[in-house]
């Protein structure tokens, strides 16, 4: 990537950057309208069964996350990286 003279990224590699992530964000979001639905209308499970279920998921990815991240980072490199 090019910096210009103050640091700065040019504009168009913000604009590159968010058209490749917007993929993503609207697979991500398409999914969870219809995993709602389908835990409601087809698993027949109550809204705050469902609302716990993610809040949970959430917490458990807020704790352990950083715990993986660091037990990788603190791995020492071989030499097939």
């Amino acid at each position: 990537m090019q910096e210009t003279k103050q640091g700065k990224l040019p504009v168009k590699n913000y604009v590159g950057y968010a058209m490749g992530d917007m993929a993503g964000v609207i697979t991500f979001g398409t999914i969870g309208s219809f995993l709602q639905m389908f835990y409601t209308d087809i698993l027949h499970i109550s809204l705050g069964s469902i609302t716990i279920l993610m809040m949970v998921a959430r917490i458990w990815d807020a704790v352990n996350d950083p715990m993986c991240g660091a037990l990788i980072d603190s791995r020492k490199p071989t030499k097939y990286g």
